[in-house]
């Protein structure tokens, strides 16, 4: 869905180029409520076949008003495969910490049994 707030739909010219070609889409006018006052706007909408969203098909809306052209791009994104990039570097640095608290837990744990049989021993000799 492509909104053009604040312009009278009889104004502008809403649509979508997909994969380089020109989709009319649906039109209408809406009134959006802001306090007291009802901005005019227009809204374009587009259906998009699954195959073609899920593969990352770049839909842009064109709005066309006095001479004007402005466009914004839309497009799926594969959100699992970014997301678990971005958390990877932290899952290797948990497990990195983990192995190192664990390292030294365990060389605190064997000093501190030599010590302690250390002392015993020493005791032992007096």
């Amino acid at each position: 869905m492509c909104l053009a707030s604040d312009v009278f739909p009889l104004q502008v010219r809403i649509y979508w180029v997909i994969e380089g070609e020109e989709e009319s889409g649906m039109t209408e006018s809406i009134g959006i409520k802001d306090g007291d006052e009802i901005i005019e706007s227009a809204q374009n909408q587009v259906l998009v076949p699954v195959e073609d969203w899920e593969r990352g098909v770049l839909c842009t809306c064109v709005v066309e008003m006095n001479g004007r052209n402005i466009s914004k791009s839309v497009q799926n994104q594969d959100y699992w495969t970014m997301c678990y990039a971005a958390v990877v570097p932290y899952r290797v640095l948990g497990i990195v910490s983990c192995l190192v608290f664990w390292i030294i837990s365990v060389t605190v744990a064997i000093c501190c049994k030599r010590v302690k049989t250390k002392d015993n021993t020493s005791a032992g000799k007096s």
